[in-house]
């Protein structure tokens, strides 16, 4: 297919109706690779299980058979599922045959293993996918042909992945052979997408788009579930600003630019009070398999914390909670078109972002955030914020206080249930 132009403004973000009470009804959410506390999965589900449930609803959470205990417990889990397509990681070395026959494989035991929750669920109002791509859809397209309107009366269908292959810029991008097959199969929901018994949903609008793009088929964009629940409760800080980035210190989050973000601008600023804390707790590893080096020079100097660990969720909240500003450096190759739930809750907690420019997480700030973009890979643009940040930090904190009631409003349980019901 031809490459297309596409720009944020292209893709209308509906607004809520009204708030929801869901008494009487029912919902069954459905993911095969809901199996620990590992991944986004759990902490997707648990949310969206929350506001059901403070909605007055009845909900059943369907995961993989291997789901440990204390997620099976705390969720309420029925053990369904046999396979995790998510985590097929010999996949690509496959024959094409090969890969082709499992994509089908897993369709069929998505269709009948999901007939087996129905069952143990009994008849719902709402069936809900978090995560689905081309090794679900065929077998969800059989399961509408055989319980639509009497099994579940609404499908719901989250597609998070791709299938977009950008320009080496992301100003353009155009879709490979392989994404014939999810077209095909994604324009048999059409007249029920139009009926409203089926909703495609995706939560990054530049992935709604491109969707939009292959199908023809209007997509639902949502807001990250649940961020009103996880929120940080933050009081105006005093003393030395702190830029803080937290999460796994993989290549794609920039935490290298970062890093010498950082020796630059002490190197420029050496007399600064300003603290830094970068989360690198598994080794970064570069596209050519060297590894990124933690500085000594930073790591000697006490303006600076290294948490080499994988912190617990009280950790992340006391470092989150003590950041002035939430540093998002993350590289386009992944995160052009990807939400990041850091982003959301530092927006609904009032905290500033240094991010990336031209990609969703610059959107974000536009629409319901705040703070500064800068180009990817930019360490003396990157440089330049943090001075900036020091400089008009007050101002900027308070820009960032007066956004978090949008960003509490757009990313609200109330919004995602009236998009969802």
């Amino acid at each position: 297919m031809g490459s297309v132009q596409i720009q944020a403004q292209d893709f209308t973000v509906p607004r809520p109706k009204r708030i929801m009470d869901l008494s009487g009804k029912k919902i069954l959410i459905c993911e095969e690779a809901l199996i620990d506390q590992k991944g986004h999965f759990q902490t997707w589900i648990r949310a969206i299980r929350q506001m059901h449930l403070d909605a007055g609803a009845q909900v059943f959470v369907a995961g993989n058979e291997a789901v440990v205990d204390d997620v099976r417990s705390d969720l309420a889990v029925l053990p369904i599922y046999t396979v995790n397509s998510w985590d097929q990681k010999k996949l690509g070395s496959l024959p094409a045959w090969r890969r082709h026959f499992r994509v089908f494989a897993q369709n069929w035991r998505i269709f009948w293993q999901t007939r087996k929750a129905l069952r143990a669920a009994g008849p719902v109002d709402a069936l809900f996918f978090t995560a689905v791509r081309v090794h679900h859809l065929i077998g969800l397209r059989l399961l509408c042909m055989w319980g639509l309107g009497h099994r579940f009366k609404k499908l719901t269908c989250f597609l998070l992945t791709s299938q977009a292959e950008y320009n080496a810029d992301f100003t353009s991008f155009q879709f490979p052979r392989r994404s014939g097959l999810i077209a095909l199969v994604l324009k048999s929901f059409k007249r029920l997408v139009e009926r409203g018994s089926v909703i495609l949903a995706g939560d990054s609008h530049i992935t709604c788009a491109e969707y939009e793009k292959l199908t023809n088929i209007p997509m639902t964009l949502f807001p990250s579930p649940g961020s009103d629940l996880r929120y940080v409760k933050t009081a105006p800080t005093k003393g030395a600003t702190v830029f803080t980035l937290l999460g796994v210190s993989t290549w794609d989050k920039g935490i290298d630019n970062f890093q010498s973000s950082i020796l630059k601008f002490l190197e420029r600023n050496p007399e600064s009070q300003a603290t830094f804390v970068l989360q690198w707790s598994v080794p970064c590893q570069r596209p050519d398999g060297s590894i990124v080096e933690v500085s000594e020079k930073l790591r000697s100097d006490h303006r600076v914390t290294y948490l080499e660990r994988r912190l617990s969720n009280e950790e992340y909240a006391t470092y989150f909670r003590d950041a002035d500003f939430i540093v998002l450096p993350y590289r386009k190759m992944t995160y052009f078109n990807r939400i990041s739930g850091v982003a959301v809750e530092a927006a609904v907690s009032g905290k500033p972002m240094i991010v990336t420019e031209s990609t969703w997480l610059e959107w974000a700030v536009n629409e319901f955030g705040s703070g500064i973009a800068v180009p990817e890979g930019g360490i003396e643009e990157l440089c330049a914020a943090i001075e900036r940040c020091c400089e008009e930090r007050d101002s900027i904190l308070a820009r960032a206080r007066e956004r978090m009631a949008v960003a509490r409003d757009y990313n609200s349980s109330e919004r995602y249930l009236s998009l969802l019901w």
